[in-house]
């Protein structure tokens, strides 16, 4: 009887001792690794959209090439070809100098017909344009207009002697039989039919020389431009 409980006892402790050689035997848990760290670098090519070149001005363009094409009114004494061809007159001589202080030496200059100068301009046979041209609402739309040079009122030019009386434009709406002389595009057409003259009695000649010459000839019996 003794011996059975001993031999539990010896059994119970031999288990005992086993599960704690089993414990001790197992290593320790390993410590959790450190995170590593990696360093990543992505290259991504963009194509990146062409910058816009700044459009070159006007003047900036003229300064470059030395030469700037100007269309003149044929319009003696502002602006009329002398016999050697050349250019000559009020407008030539002083844009000749406005544009040498600008730094453009070369002027090219073409005589045309008043009418056709905004046209051209706008056509680009011209770089710039110049004559006895008023500044209103309608051409400020058309073309980008510089300070003026100098002011005029306007006139009539008539017969020797005024034989028909004429001193304004309502003398001549008073009096339908009366033809006026004006120039193509000119601003006076819409001042005389603004006073009532009739577009028939308005005849429209291509420049001033031709228009004196008209009235000199009989074909009008008043100027005005």
């Amino acid at each position: 009887m003794y011996s059975r409980k001993l031999f539990k006892l010896i059994g119970i402790c031999a288990l005992t001792l086993l599960l704690l050689v089993v414990v001790g035997c197992q290593s320790e848990p390993a410590a959790p690794a450190e995170p590593e760290v990696v360093e990543v670098t992505r290259i991504v090519e963009v194509e990146a959209e062409p910058m816009e070149e700044e459009e070159e001005s006007t003047l900036a363009r003229l300064q470059r090439e030395g030469v700037v094409r100007v269309g003149f009114a044929n319009e003696n004494p502002y602006a009329f070809a002398q016999p050697d061809g050349t250019l000559s007159g009020e407008a030539v001589e002083v844009a000749r100098e406005v544009f040498k202080r600008m730094g453009i030496e070369e002027m090219e200059g073409v005589l045309t017909e008043f009418g056709s100068l905004i046209p051209g301009l706008q056509a680009g046979r011209f770089d710039a344009i110049t004559a006895g041209m008023y500044v209103n609402p309608t051409r400020c739309e058309q073309v980008l207009f510089a300070d003026p040079e100098y002011t005029i009122g306007d006139a009539l030019l008539v017969e020797a002697g005024n034989p028909l009386g004429l001193t304004s434009y309502e003398d001549i709406a008073a009096n339908p039989d009366v033809t006026v002389g004006t120039g193509a595009g000119y601003l006076e057409n819409d001042y005389l039919t603004a006073v009532g003259v009739s577009e028939d009695q308005i005849v429209n000649f291509p420049d001033d020389p031709s228009g004196f010459a008209g009235l000199q000839a009989g074909q009008i019996d008043v100027w005005t431009g």
